[in-house]
């Protein structure tokens, strides 16, 4: 061997030890305190006057660096008092369906009006929001729909519906709306009927300001041997809070990791959750 190639081989034998104890000796153990957050309160609630119950959930929020098994539960010991129309109801807990309620026939939800929202817990949390209900629903609503079954055998079948609505819009404001349609589905072996939400769309009257909205609006469904026996199509006029919450929950993607961060919108003070309110128009089409 070359004795230039064998003294450098030497050299190299030597110089390695010292570099990998020097690189080695920069590793340290990372003693980071985080961060101390305490759960708050989160609060969901939408009012409408066209519901039979007021309703709002309430329970804590689950902080990054924070365990406990209770957050995210329902809190079932907050005082929830909804204000408006010079009085006030107080929500009750109901343990079936985990939510504060009122029925509406006793505290009226009424157009144009402006609600508030106040919610307290006996470890001191406290939090509140306020809403506006929009004046109308969507004005003149007409509604065609076109039913396509693409496959069909003894346990179920699956396809779609067409829609075609349109609507008035008012004149000289910003308008949200959101369209829902349920399926209303007959079960021949119980007897009963359930409703199953099928699709949804969320949209504004930009560029649209004071005309006649037309629009299509498709939606899948699939009925495991029951009867799809009708749809109920909703159309809500929406405040923008409601809008702005949907949307942010519309674009959010989950742990989607090429996705843009989404921040899901709120407006409760001292809390998180949402407050908002819609005014609607239904309409049943019958298969």
């Amino acid at each position: 061997m070359d004795c230039k190639i064998l003294n450098a081989m030497k050299k190299l034998l030597y110089i390695l030890p010292a570099f990998l104890a020097a690189f080695t000796s920069c590793e340290q153990n990372a003693n980071i305190d985080l961060p101390e957050t305490n759960p708050e309160l989160v609060i969901s609630c939408f009012i409408t006057p066209q519901d039979s119950f007021i309703r709002a959930r309430v329970s804590f929020s689950t902080p990054v660096f924070n365990n406990s098994a209770t957050n995210g539960q329902p809190i079932a010991n907050a005082t929830v008092t909804l204000f408006g129309n010079s009085s006030s109801v107080s929500l009750i807990y109901n343990a079936n369906t985990e939510f504060y309620e009122a029925p509406e026939s006793s505290f009226p939800i009424i157009a144009g009006n402006e609600y508030h929202l106040v919610v307290s817990e006996p470890s001191g949390l406290s939090a509140d929001a306020y809403t506006t209900v929009p004046q109308t629903g969507p004005p003149s609503l007409q509604v065609t729909a076109t039913d396509s079954v693409y496959t069909s055998d003894p346990w179920g079948m699956s396809g779609e519906v067409r829609y075609n609505y349109s609507f008035s819009d008012p004149a000289g404001q910003t308008d949200y709306y959101r369209i829902v349609d349920y399926g209303v589905i007959y079960d021949p072996w119980s007897g009963d009927t359930s409703y199953q939400r099928q699709s949804w769309d969320l949209f504004s009257d930009q560029n649209a300001d004071g005309t006649t909205i037309n629009n299509d609006f498709v939606s899948w469904y699939y009925s495991n041997g029951d009867s799809l026996v009708a749809f109920d199509l909703y159309m809500m006029h929406c405040n923008y809070d409601y809008y702005s919450f949907h949307r942010s929950i519309d674009n959010y993607a989950g742990d989607d990791p090429f996705s843009e961060p989404t921040l899901i919108y709120g407006n409760i003070s001292n809390g998180l959750g949402i407050f908002a309110a819609a005014n609607g128009t239904k309409v049943r089409i019958w298969r």
